[in-house]
């Protein structure tokens, strides 16, 4: 294709092909064809649905008014507005890190409501196992890690990641997220 960089001897390229092949495949599956037009509308989308993942990550991490009001002014950004209008990979990048985000969040909760299990458990007493890291308390067996959901979240915010970079190189720094 002429539309690929790596065609016209570019050897760097920090847009990834996602976003495009993701329009290319339903432009072709719904005989649409204006493709620039089915692009603006995955674009603004991916700019509705940062929005809705934005508004649950603060609803979980403070509460309802604090999520209203951040959604509210996202929704209002100008720069997100005007990338509504155009196809841009940005968007689809907000999009797969915001959900990371949301993964990385539902990861923490997890972790918390077990540490306040255990010490329910044991009387609120503590022990030095308990002031390990969860990664050192998972189950043993394999199918009780596959089960574990920790082991289902750590995949989905891995898909999130793996979907942001394949919009665009740059959201690999996210990686840095899910250690901390």
């Amino acid at each position: 294709s002429t539309l690929s960089p790596y065609n016209r001897r570019q050897t760097f390229f920090v847009y990834g092909n996602l976003p495009i092949t993701l329009v290319r495949v339903a432009a072709e599956a719904t005989g649409q064809l204006d493709v620039k037009l089915l692009g603006r509308q995955f674009s603004a989308f991916a700019d509705l649905f940062t929005i809705l993942i934005l508004y649950a990550i603060l609803s979980r991490l403070y509460d309802r008014r604090v999520a209203l009001l951040a959604s509210l002014f996202s929704a209002l950004t100008v720069m997100q507005i005007q990338q509504s209008h155009f196809f841009t990979s940005d968007l689809f990048v907000n999009m797969f890190m915001f959900l990371a985000l949301a993964f990385a969040v539902q990861i923490v909760g997890v972790e918390q409501k077990a540490e306040s299990r255990e010490q329910k458990a044991e009387g609120g007493a503590e022990d030095e196992a308990q002031n390990q890291p969860f990664a050192f308390r998972l189950p043993h067996s394999a199918s009780s890690i596959l089960r574990h959901p920790l082991f289902k979240l750590s995949v989905g915010f891995g898909f999130a990641l793996g979907m942001a970079m394949a919009s665009k190189i740059n959201a690999a720094a996210m990686a840095i997220v899910l250690p901390f």
